[in-house]
């Protein structure tokens, strides 16, 4: 089965307690073997290649807030999403990835 690892970013909490529901339906259905639901920045101490390498599905969601800025439990997972990017590097080329955004639409931006 394959093995999937869910990072979040949540500043009020919303975005963690419905990816964290979601996961669990996953692993109910027996779909994926989800492996963690960690935040963003304990994803990055790991590093982008090895998260890459050691599953083979990364499912990332994350809120905004305020005017479309990360939540500040996902700021390394950002910054180093944004440094591999600046490198050229695709630290999830091979595994497959995927983005739900969680944001409010009262603001001129937002995910």
């Amino acid at each position: 089965m394959p093995k999937a690892l869910v990072v979040f970013g949540s500043e009020s909490g919303t975005a963690e307690k419905a990816i964290k529901e979601l996961a669990a339906q996953w692993k109910a259905a027996g779909a994926w073997t989800v492996v963690d639901v960690i935040d963003g920045n304990a994803a990055a101490k790991q590093g982008l290649e090895t998260l890459a390498t050691s599953h083979d599905a990364i499912i990332i969601a994350t809120s905004s807030f305020r005017q479309g800025d990360a939540p500040y439990n996902y700021d390394d997972f950002l910054g180093a999403l944004y440094r591999a990017t600046f490198k050229a590097e695709s630290p999830f080329q091979g595994c497959q990835h995927a983005v739900l955004g969680f944001g409010d639409s009262h603001f001129d931006t937002y995910m």
